[in-house]
């Protein structure tokens, strides 16, 4: 395809990836990283996406583009996109695809939760991972010069579980604590797995870092913890929390994807060893006063709106003190994004 053809990166990513590594390895004196994202225009629906590797790959290679041309700090990287029901098709669920969106969990298989003690670990190629990987080998062969591959959506331990057990996980925490963690263990050695093949299907550029959403990060992988915010922090802690630790512990370290609007777990997440990044939605948590709480060696990213109150704070001059993050704000265009963009550089001085 023509975009794939002659798509050609004008930035020097090898100095931005070291201004990423500085929100971990010199967080006093680094400054904050703005990523802009603009709406890319005429993308063909998710159905032809998925049925076409190379479409999907010039999709993504269209959004980069508006990346460069805003000159913004996101990184060139790219995901096969396969939704966030991955690891739940892997241990059997089916895959729904939406109209015009990526697939999902289209049922839960795990019916009676006793049943978790006959289940066996899946192989690495269940599901649509073999798929996946195909892809990945393929886009490996196509993609331009200096563009590199965001981790495939491995979700984390209950958020997995919740979709192969669906709701009944819930009661499971008082009716049958031992056999969800039956289930959380297995699907957290799956995720392992798939971290582990990923990188060797597509080696990182560097031992320590990795790319995902639209950002460079220390560590080797993220988990979404989105099912949380149907958890109180006890139950979390008491029966979740140990299986975030040992992925991390396992993968050595990454990050915390959490839309849930429940603060107290965000501060669990923060404590976990080897996690050095983390998202949050600020629609529901006030980004100053939860970015100055996190530890030093964290690095947190905003999702904020053009015309957020926080975008209104920083170009008054009113920024946090900890500087180690990243503002990913939503603009309208293009041309917009570069404005904001030049005002934030001005303002941040």
């Amino acid at each position: 395809m023509k975009i794939i053809r002659d798509f050609k990166v004008t930035s020097d990513q090898e100095k931005l990836r070291t201004r990423y590594k500085y929100m971990h390895e010199n967080p006093r004196e680094c400054g904050p990283l703005f990523i802009m994202d603009a709406p890319v225009a005429n993308l063909p629906p998710w159905e032809e996406r998925l049925a076409d590797p190379m479409k999907m790959l010039a999709c993504e290679l269209a959004a980069l583009q508006s990346h460069q041309e805003i000159g913004d700090d996101a990184p060139m990287a790219v995901r096969v996109q396969f939704g966030t029901a991955q690891i739940a098709a892997a241990f059997g669920c089916d895959m729904f695809i939406p109209p015009n969106s990526l697939p999902c969990a289209g049922n839960h298989i795990l019916h009676n939760i006793e049943d978790v003690y006959d289940m066996k670990k899946p192989g690495i190629e269940a599901g649509w991972f073999a798929k996946l990987w195909e892809w990945t080998r393929l886009w490996r062969k196509s993609m331009p010069e200096d563009v590199h591959f965001l981790n495939p959506d491995i979700q984390s331990a209950f958020n997995s579980a919740h979709l192969i057990r669906g709701n009944d996980a819930f009661t499971d925490f008082f009716d049958n604590p031992e056999a969800l963690e039956r289930l959380m263990e297995l699907v957290t050695d799956y995720m392992i797995d798939i971290i582990a093949e990923q990188e060797r299907v597509a080696p990182p550029v560097e031992k320590g870092y990795f790319f995902d959403w639209g950002a460079y990060w220390k560590g080797h992988a993220r988990i979404s913890n989105c099912s949380i915010h149907m958890v109180g922090p006890e139950l979390y802690r008491k029966h979740i929390l140990k299986h975030d630790r040992r992925f991390f512990e396992t993968v050595d370290g990454g990050r915390v994807h959490y839309c849930g609007s429940y603060p107290e777990v965000i501060y669990d997440f923060a404590g976990i060893p080897g996690v050095f990044g983390m998202d949050l939605d600020h629609e529901y948590h006030d980004f100053f006063t939860i970015v100055d709480q996190m530890p030093e060696h964290l690095a947190l990213i905003a999702n904020l709106s053009h015309n957020s109150k926080e975008i209104s704070r920083f170009l008054s001059g009113d920024w946090p003190l900890k500087r180690n993050f990243i503002a990913r704000v939503y603009v309208p265009s293009v041309e917009e994004g570069k404005i904001l963009l030049d005002k934030l550089h001005l303002a941040a001085g």
